[in-house]
């Protein structure tokens, strides 16, 4: 008894340990190239992407070998000729009776029969042509992952920036309901001295909930964003993600340097070197190839039940053979397609050259269309609140109205969004250069 006393007491204690819910993993950055580095390593989207790429490279292998299209057979035969074919032949010559004919069962029951063959393309166009279009898959694979990692980062930075945002928005719906509870406070004070009248306590009461309601929606729309930007991060729903920015937009707000992105112009590039090596490709298997042969069998032949046993005979032959194809239908078909991809991946290639030097400027101007509405709500902002101080002292004063402190108070509470906004669209906008030009 004392054995399984223990026993079921260490399974007690192992149970219990495992009861205890383990620290839930974490990921705390600071910044959004952090978050970035992070992503390149755990991003599901840029693995595969990798996979891909070393799927390019095999095919590349697979079209080298291609090009010889060397094929080797080895084939071991048995044959049990049930019924032998039967001929007729003239009868005069096994003595018979001239002008009639005599059945002669001809063949030999069992044959063994092992044969190895080689054949290889000596001149091949199709598979060079193919070979070419595995090298240009390879850099257009490539290109393609560049693209999508650009892509990638750009809309993390944008859901990065969207959290920051509502963090700087939570921060100041705090300040702002203390504000609304000071003004509720004060008109109740004055309610009770008889000063004011409850319309105005009302109305104190509203701007209170209003700013509680606030800070509570930016909570929820908070959480939404996180959500979606795990999502791009490939982050499990059980990792906690933790955003804790400064947001300092002090330094950002220099001009930056802006590098032409050639990304598109040069993936553009590459597929218009494949749809026209692939529509060579279709037209060049209308071409002749060349290939040399050879073969060599060997047969037994045997008139009991025996596969090895006997004489063996050997027979062998090496050529060349010419295969002319004739164009079918879907060949036709498949051409003049690759044909018309090859003009449109053309026009493709002259479009992205003019859109690369359109979003060039386009940065340009989003940074200081940025900065510059920074720089105006930041001024906007001391006016208002210097606006509200004034009018909060009046207040208390009676010298104005609780709707003359309350406008004051709700334009100050739309400039600080507003400043808020537009500074994180500075932040926004230098890491969308910043992406540009890193990723070139």
């Amino acid at each position: 008894m004392g054995r399984r006393t223990t026993y079921f007491r260490i399974l007690l204690l192992m149970a219990a340990f495992t009861a205890i819910p383990g620290a839930s993993a974490q990921v705390r950055v600071t910044t959004l190239d952090g978050l970035l580095e992070y992503t390149k390593k755990q991003s599901i989207s840029l693995k595969t992407d990798s996979l891909k790429l070393a799927q390019a490279k095999k095919a590349r292998l697979a079209a080298i070998i291609n090009v010889l299209d060397l094929s080797v057979n080895n084939t071991l035969r048995f044959v049990d000729n049930t019924r032998l074919p039967v001929s007729a032949f003239p009868a005069e010559i096994f003595g018979g009776q001239p002008g009639t004919f005599t059945n002669i069962t001809t063949g030999v029951q069992y044959t063994t029969t092992a044969t190895q063959s080689a054949e290889v393309k000596l001149l091949n166009l199709p598979g060079w042509e193919n070979l070419k279009l595995s090298k240009i898959n390879i850099n257009l694979q490539d290109s393609d992952n560049k693209i999508s990692l650009k892509s990638l980062q750009e809309n993390i930075a944008a859901a990065y920036y969207n959290v920051v945002t509502l963090q700087e928005q939570l921060k100041s719906n705090k300040l702002n309901q203390a504000i609304a509870d000071s003004l509720y406070i004060i008109s109740e004070s004055k309610f009770r001295l008889g000063l004011v009248r409850q319309q105005e306590v009302n109305d104190a009461r509203v701007a209170l909930l209003t700013a509680t309601e606030s800070a509570r929606q930016s909570g929820y729309l908070l959480d939404n964003y996180y959500l979606a930007l795990k999502i791009l991060c490939d982050i499990p729903e059980s990792t906690e993600l933790i955003i804790d920015d400064a947001a300092d937009a002090a330094s950002a707000v220099l001009a930056p340097q802006i590098s032409l992105n050639s990304l598109d112009v040069e993936n553009s590039i590459l597929n218009e070197r494949y749809a026209k090596s692939n529509y060579r490709y279709y037209q060049k298997q209308l071409l002749p190839t060349l290939s040399a042969e050879f073969s060599q069998s060997w047969q037994l032949f045997n008139t009991d039940f025996s596969v090895f046993n006997g004489d063996w005979v050997n027979s062998r032959y090496f050529g060349f053979k010419l295969s002319i194809p004739l164009p079918t239908a879907t060949q036709i078909a498949n051409t003049t397609k690759a044909r018309f991809d090859y003009k449109i991946a053309e026009k493709n290639t002259e479009q992205a050259k003019i859109k690369a030097g359109l979003e060039h400027a386009q940065l340009k101007n989003d940074f200081d269309k940025a900065v510059s509405q920074y720089l105006n709500d930041k001024e906007i902002l001391a006016l208002r609140r210097d606006s509200y101080t004034r009018n909060m002292n009046l207040y208390r004063e009676g010298i104005i109205a609780l709707d003359d402190a309350l406008d004051s108070y709700n334009t100050m509470i739309d400039a600080d969004y507003a400043l808020i906004s537009s500074r994180i669209s500075v932040l926004l906008a230098r890491a969308k250069i910043d992406i540009n030009n890193k990723i070139n």
